[in-house]
């Protein structure tokens, strides 16, 4: 996964790089932490490649589909952050899932720890 990361990395450092407006709605360092939120998640991918979530998934393929260019433009850069807002991106959408598993599981956890200090403090 190195190797993906590399590839979203050079799409991160064109967006600080250009001088070019790469999207006239948002800052070029909009997409660069949009960009950046794939790295996170390729980081937790390494983590979890071997979990039941990522078992029947092509996770690299679905990298590259958005990240498609080696050769960076600015037309090719704009479109890889058009393709990540795509509403049927299977990339944006499995981050947008995983993060509200996520952000559910550790709710549960907290409510687990706090409950547990909680009946600790009353003994």
């Amino acid at each position: 996964m190195s190797a993906l990361k590399d590839l979203v990395s050079e799409y991160i450092q064109y967006t600080i790089d250009t001088d070019t407006v790469l999207n006239s709605y948002v800052p070029n360092s909009h997409l660069g932490v949009v960009f950046s939120e794939v790295i996170e998640f390729i980081g937790y991918y390494d983590c979890n490649e071997h979990t039941d979530i990522f078992s029947t998934i092509d996770f690299e393929s679905m990298v590259r589909d958005v990240f498609k260019d080696t050769q960076l433009t600015d037309v090719n850069v704009h479109e890889a952050y058009q393709r990540l807002r795509e509403r049927d991106n299977r990339l944006r959408n499995l981050m947008k899932l995983l993060m509200i598993r996520h952000d559910e599981l550790m709710s549960k956890r907290v409510e687990r720890n706090s409950d547990a200090i909680y009946r600790e403090f009353l003994n």
